[in-house]
């Protein structure tokens, strides 16, 4: 993040960017990864964030889908 002078005027520039918000466990990786792909094809920064700031771990079954 670009520092703020006290005149409230950037030092930097500035990135557009997005927070992508995710449980830990069991999201539908769709929910995430159209956003994720129109985002990133617009030169955003895209952040993920977790409840806990552990690595998201998507729905094994939707991964690679139910055993029969």
């Amino acid at each position: 993040m670009p520092e703020i002078n006290t005149a409230g005027k950037s030092l930097g520039s500035l990135t557009e960017g997005i927070i992508i918000p995710l449980p830990d466990y069991d999201f539908d990786p769709t929910e995430c990864a159209i956003p994720w792909k129109i985002c990133n094809s617009r030169g955003w920064k895209v952040t993920f964030s977790t409840e806990h700031g552990n690595v998201a771990q998507a729905d094994p079954h939707l991964l690679k889908g139910p055993i029969l």
